[in-house]
């Protein structure tokens, strides 16, 4: 069910119960009778005006962020903000109507009452006809309470599909709770593991450039090992040349050989030697 189509089911119940109550006022404003019949009468518009004002407010909760965000959703051409103003407004015009009925029919109870007496006195009412019409009245009585019946009965009957759709509204609530709630679990082990993935590629590529290094450093020793084996197993022009160019211009210090010297062989030769 849309959106569209559950605020038309919420205003049709609103409207139904105003008809009532309306009907009700109309019915009391111009009642003569029993004051049995003329206290119903007040208690189910009392009842009526009760349940007009719930369904306004429970109107008015359900969709208070469509009111109040202002939405595109039109009734009747009317905004729904405007449509539950329209619904108060007829409310109270209600309870002024209920008001002035209640007034209207003690006073309607107090003309009849003057009538009776002076048909009474005057002769134009025997007492016959006086009783026929009190059966009369008490016959109308019993069918207008019939019809109250059935309409109270209705009305019954809408509330309890209405209480239902609201019990449905507090079960789905409860689903998107609970659902929300498990989102927001998920969401942290989430953020957890995130965390903990961070971590770990951080020292992934601390450890990424120590291998780089490790490499680049063992490629510069390959490179050196290998031109120095190049150098000596294959010829390259020039180069011994300049190998030995480096040669001569650095210097390259001897050993020092130290010998023993017989010091007494020494000294003899030299006085055997004959002088020049």
């Amino acid at each position: 069910m849309s959106q569209e189509q559950l605020i038309s089911e919420q205003l049709a119940v609103i409207e139904n119960i105003q008809r009532q109550l309306q009907d009700r006022i109309d019915e009391l404003y111009e009642y003569i009778g029993l004051d049995s019949k003329r206290q119903e009468l007040m208690e189910t518009s009392k009842e009526l005006l009760k349940q007009m004002e719930f369904s306004i407010k429970e109107f008015e909760m359900e969709f208070e962020d469509e009111i109040t965000e202002q939405t595109e959703i039109q009734i009747n051409g009317q905004t729904l903000n405007k449509t539950i103003k329209s619904k108060y407004e007829n409310l109270r015009r209600l309870q002024r109507e209920y008001r002035e009925a209640v007034v209207q029919t003690k006073q309607n109870k107090y003309k009849q009452a003057v009538n009776e007496r002076e048909l009474l006195l005057s002769g134009a009412l025997s007492p016959s006809e006086f009783r026929k019409r009190k059966a009369r009245t008490g016959n109308e009585l019993v069918g207008a309470a019939q019809d109250t019946t059935d309409l109270l009965r209705e009305t019954t009957q809408i509330m309890a599909r209405e209480l239902e759709v609201g019990v449905n509204n507090v079960a789905a609530l409860e689903e998107s709770s609970r659902l929300l709630k498990k989102t927001t679990e998920e969401h942290k082990s989430v953020g957890v593991l995130l965390g903990l993935s961070k971590k770990v590629l951080t020292e992934l590529e601390k450890a990424d450039w120590v291998d780089r290094m490790l490499i680049l450093l063992a490629l510069i020793l390959f490179s050196f090992v290998s031109f120095n084996i190049l150098r000596k197993r294959i010829w390259i022009p020039g180069l011994a040349t300049l190998i030995r160019s480096l040669r001569k211009k650095t210097p390259i210090q001897q050993p020092i050989k130290l010998e023993t010297i017989n010091t007494e062989t020494s000294i003899t030769q030299h006085l055997e030697t004959p002088a020049l």
